[in-house]
């Protein structure tokens, strides 16, 4: 097993647009985490720039179905977003290791749209749904969804996502 910023690796566990996810424990206190670096090892400064983005996005939704964004951490010119075990990998993954039926597919599709339109209503928008960024939990067959690198808030914000303010109603005369 490789050693990387503190955490012991365990496996990787998927790829998505540049990034690597590692299955990973923490060497201080033996708890499971899911690391994810930059693919590139000498990356951009877009690329540093959207894993921070990342960070700063994830640790505000908290939203069943989206990993708790636990840290970010830099070492040797990389950095790491350490998010909680999900026990599982991406959906890419998971339909190369087992055949499912037409009724488990709709049903991590309603999951996913389940849990979409909680991130719509808290004014981020994903940008990157697909089958490498939808992930399975093996055992329980929860879906999450990943890599917020490419999300977005609709609107400006100075401080924490939340519900633009109500129009009130015009009043008649």
């Amino acid at each position: 097993m490789t050693n990387l910023a503190g955490y012991e690796i365990i496996e990787k566990t998927g790829l998505s647009r540049g990034n690597i996810f590692y299955k990973a424990e923490k060497q201080e206190n033996n708890k499971q985490v899911i690391l994810k670096t930059l693919a590139n090892q000498f990356p951009t400064s877009e690329e540093i720039l959207r894993i921070k983005h990342e960070y700063e996005i994830g640790k505000e939704l908290s939203i069943k179905g989206i990993p708790k964004y636990l840290g970010i951490e830099k070492k040797d010119g990389l950095y790491y977003l350490i998010m909680e075990d999900l026990d599982g990998c991406s959906l890419n993954q998971y339909l190369k290791n087992k055949s499912i039926s037409l009724e488990q597919l709709l049903q991590i599709g309603i999951q996913t749209a389940l849990i979409l339109d909680q991130v719509h209503q808290l004014n981020v928008i994903h940008k990157n749904l697909n089958p490498d960024t939808v992930w399975i939990n093996s055992n329980t067959g929860l879906v999450y969804l990943m890599d917020l690198s490419l999300a977005s808030f609709t609107y400006r914000r100075a401080g924490a996502p939340q519900r633009p303010r109500q129009r009130q109603p015009v009043q008649q005369r």
